[in-house]
């Protein structure tokens, strides 16, 4: 990737559970999703992209994916939870990725 050039990586949760009486906000990984999310990580690396930073949900399910991809991907980067990613309908395309990809040679 040329200097100055952004590139924006947009990783979904892994698979999660719904147990009785657990909120969405708080909905843990199921057991698939916690034998593929190190599987994301490692694909990550295999194609070379190395996120200078991350923007992270602080929804259970997420902040799990993500302490489960960092190990793959060496040295893991920083991450920032930040709520408006899940109140956010869209978070590909809100508003405040902008502000995050201005501070960043790349952004997951």
């Amino acid at each position: 990737m040329s200097t100055g050039e952004r590139r924006l990586i947009v990783l979904r949760h892994a698979k999660s559970a719904g147990p009785d009486g657990v909120g969405d906000f708080d909905r843990p990984l199921a057991p698939r999703g916690l034998r593929d999310a190190p599987a994301a990580g490692r694909r990550l690396r295999e194609a070379g992209w190395f996120p200078d930073q991350v923007v992270c949900s602080p929804a259970r399910r997420t902040r799990d994916t993500f302490d489960l991809v960092a190990p793959e991907l060496a040295p893991p980067p920083a991450v920032t939870y930040d709520p408006r990613i899940y109140e956010s309908a869209n978070p590909g395309c809100s508003p405040f990725c902008g502000a995050y990809l201005r501070g960043a040679a790349r952004c997951c």
